[in-house]
């Protein structure tokens, strides 16, 4: 089917008379377009920068097994879960305020600061726990989760050592309540104050620090592409 010249210019006017409404405004459409994503990635990019930094910490069990006791005995029972609540209290922070060398620094702002993940192992017991910080810059995000990584792993061990001096204390009162004669029972309770002092020792792992805070190479926001 053949298109007359006449057909042709009526399909042309009636292109013109569709376009027509836009282009009388086309300055709205030119700032529609243009203007306002410029407008909201200038807007963007004046906003203060954040950076987030992450590491990861697994909390298991520490526990005395073997001879020292006929019955499997914790020594300390940890969980992400709670030491995700313990890393939210000032202790905490006051330790890994130290940590950063700023022992006068605000425990608020430093709690403020931090976000926690906590999630199961999948074994027996324990589970890891995600520290996340958000700061105005990449280097203080990184410090300041491996402070409180670090004040975390310090008060772990810290616990287990207090909860094995207990079990050596209660030992020494035992053999203290023995007779002259009871020489085989004393010589079984030395042996086994002697294996936790040695225990003791070594009692450093019941949280441990596997993934440490780097800092971040770009801002967690804002994100001037993904705002516009």
């Amino acid at each position: 089917m053949e298109v007359s010249a006449e057909d042709g210019r009526a399909e042309r006017a009636d292109l013109r008379q569709y376009f027509k409404p836009y282009w009388r405004r086309r300055w709205l459409v030119l700032a529609i377009l243009v203007l306002i994503p410029g407008a909201v990635l200038a807007v963007s990019l004046l906003v203060p920068k954040t950076y987030e930094a992450d590491m990861t910490l697994l909390v298991r069990d520490a526990e005395v097994t073997g001879d020292l006791f006929s019955n499997q005995a914790f020594v300390s029972t940890s969980t992400a879960e709670g030491a995700a609540l313990l890393l939210r209290t000032d202790p905490i922070a006051e330790q890994a305020a130290r940590e950063l060398g700023e022992p006068d620094a605000d425990t608020d702002e430093l709690l403020t600061s931090i976000s926690t993940n906590a999630r199961e192992s999948g074994e027996r017991s324990g589970g890891f726990l995600t520290i996340t910080v958000r700061a105005s810059n990449a280097e203080r995000a990184a410090n300041v989760a491996n402070a409180f990584g670090t004040a975390i792993v310090a008060t772990g061990a810290r616990e287990a050592r207090n909860a094995i001096d207990a079990t050596i204390a209660d030992l020494e009162r035992q053999a203290e309540a023995l007779g002259p004669g009871d020489k085989v029972a004393r010589d079984a309770l030395a042996l086994q104050v002697q294996e936790l002092q040695g225990l003791r020792a070594g009692a450093t792992a019941t949280t441990e620090l596997i993934d440490p805070a780097t800092p971040p190479s770009s801002p967690a926001s804002p994100e001037p592409i993904r705002n516009t």
